[in-house]
């Protein structure tokens, strides 16, 4: 894990499913990328359920195991978008290596 300081003491970081984010109770987090259906439908569909039923939960899970390709949106980091991507898995790879390169 990449974690940077800035001479302002703003610290940055990308947080995964593998850091303990109780570590971080008073901090602003803030999303840097978005993982998404590559098909626009699933997208449309995908993103109506996360804003319904938020990020945890059954639904949540479900559609992680969306079918079909993803891409990788940045452009909350100020990045492009990258994809299409045959496995979810790997566009998370790829997101986290972009925005330890490029947004830390």
């Amino acid at each position: 894990m990449k974690i940077v300081i800035d001479q302002q003491g703003n610290v940055r970081m990308v947080v995964s499913k593998l850091v303990d984010e109780s570590l971080f109770t008073t901090a602003e987090k803030r999303r840097a990328s978005h993982v998404l259906p590559w098909n626009p439908w699933l997208r449309a569909l995908f993103v109506r359920l996360r804003r319904w039923f938020g990020e945890t939960g059954r639904i949540a899970e479900l559609t992680r195991r969306f079918p079909g390709a993803w891409l990788v949106d940045l452009s909350p980091s100020n990045g492009p978008t990258f994809g299409p991507f045959h496995r979810r898995e790997w566009a998370i790879r790829f997101e986290v290596a972009w925005l330890e390169r490029n947004a830390l």
